[in-house]
């Protein structure tokens, strides 16, 4: 008798069985992947923006679309976090990853993204002891139009996060204190000659990775939501379904 047959192997895997929870099939989902105490991981990166670290977002993102497979549609990535899209529903035959068990895909995500993260960090940018950690949530949303919303939301963080980061780099805490992002744009250009409207466009907005390419200057979503829209269900690329 195999030991996976045993009465004893049975109960065990019931208490395995009663976590093993799985997102519906048909709904775009999300996997946010964040670092964890990034701030000291990269401590010494150049402010207020490091391409090195945006790099390394990238290249942990690509390989996670590339492990998800086809219906990984973009990764938006702005900071320390990634958003992934997924849409499962390409055709009636589409595969979903890891058939959509929402521990697998967290775990198996966070740890494709950190692996990939420390060895680009650490063959181009500088040996590191430390290895920076990511952890990632798993959720779903009801229709194309909210993960517009959602990445919306995300993309107004990154905005207010770049122009305080911006502001930090010119001005002590006491100056920026209570301060909004409208004053500091104008402590910015008064004070320091900065206009952040000319900034690099991916500090201002973050970027997309898709499975073809990478889109540093990406729109604002408010103003162009079928950029998205035409990411996560295409009309003229080949669709195949995941092994």
């Amino acid at each position: 008798m195999s030991i996976d047959s045993t009465p004893l192997a049975a109960r065990m895997k019931e208490y395995e069985d009663c976590y093993r929870i799985k997102l519906p099939r048909f709904v775009p989902k999300i996997i946010r992947i964040d670092g964890k105490a990034f701030h000291t991981f990269l401590k010494d990166a150049v402010k207020p923006y490091d391409t090195d670290v945006a790099v390394m977002m990238e290249q942990g993102a690509k390989a996670v679309i590339q492990e998800i497979g086809g219906t990984a549609r973009l990764a938006y990535i702005q900071s320390d976090e990634c958003s992934i899209i997924i849409n499962d529903g390409l055709t009636i035959n589409t595969s979903s990853w890891f058939d959509n068990n929402i521990q697998k895909m967290a775990s198996v995500s966070a740890s494709v993204f950190g692996a990939v993260f420390n060895d680009v960090h650490n063959r181009f940018v500088r040996k590191s002891p430390l290895s920076a950690k990511f952890d990632a949530r798993v959720f779903v949303m009801p229709n194309i139009s909210e993960v517009t919303n959602y990445l919306i939301w995300r993309q107004q963080d990154a905005t207010r996060n770049s122009i305080q980061q911006y502001g930090r780099s010119q001005f002590s805490h006491r100056e920026l204190e209570f301060k909004s992002c409208d004053e500091i744009q104008e402590m910015l250009f008064q004070k320091a000659g900065f206009n952040w409207n000319s900034a690099v466009p991916w500090t201002k907005r973050g970027f997309v990775v898709t499975k073809a390419a990478t889109d540093w200057i990406i729109p604002k979503f408010t103003e162009d939501r079928t950029y998205i829209e035409t990411l996560y269900n295409p009309i003229n690329e080949e669709q195949t379904d995941n092994s």
